[in-house]
C-alpha cells in the first residue's frame, strides 16, 4: 500500500464528516454482497479494512444503523454518503471511494461473488471469493 504520508483521510460528499487512518489497511477488497448493494445503492462497494485503533473520526460522528444482526454501518445524515461497516470491535471497513485519494488503496480481492449482479463483471486481475475472503 502506498501511504506516502503518515495518515490517510477522507469523508462524505458534503464535507460535514471527516475521518483519518494512521496505518495502512489490512485488506482492500470489492464486496458484492446483497447487504452492501442495498446499503450503497450500487452493484458493489470497495472497502479498506482498517484496525479500529488506527481509525479516528475528525468531526462529529456519523449516523449509524444495524444492517444485520452483528453489523453496524455509518453514513452522513446530511448527504447520505456511506462511510463504514463494522462487524467486530477490532476492525472497521471504510468505503474506498470516500478517501481523499482512493487510488492509494487499490483492491486486491473481490468477495461475495455469489451475489454479483450479472451485468457487473468480476475483475480477472483480483483474487476472487464466492463468499467472504481474506
Amino acid at each position: 500500500f502506498d501511504m506516502s504520508e503518515e495518515k490517510a483521510s477522507g469523508g462524505c460528499s458534503c464535507g460535514k464528516l471527516r475521518y483519518q487512518i494512521s496505518q495502512p489497511p489490512k485488506v482492500v477488497a470489492i464486496c458484492h454482497c446483497r447487504s452492501c448493494q442495498l446499503a450503497a445503492g450500487a452493484e458493489s462497494v470497495g472497502w479498506a479494512v482498517c484496525a479500529s485503533s488506527a481509525f479516528t473520526w475528525l468531526t462529529p460522528e456519523p449516523k449509524y444503523f444495524k444492517s444485520s444482526e452483528n453489523v453496524t454501518r455509518s453514513f452522513c445524515g446530511d448527504c447520505g454518503t456511506a462511510l463504514s461497516y463494522q462487524a467486530n470491535a477490532d476492525y472497521i471497513d471504510v468505503t474506498l471511494a470516500s478517501f481523499d485519494k482512493p487510488e492509494q488503496f487499490p483492491p486486491k480481492n473481490e468477495v461475495w461473488l455469489k451475489h454479483r449482479i450479472s451485468w457487473n463483471p468480476a475483475n480477472p486481475n483480483l483474487k476472487s471469493f464466492e463468499e467472504a475472503g481474506s
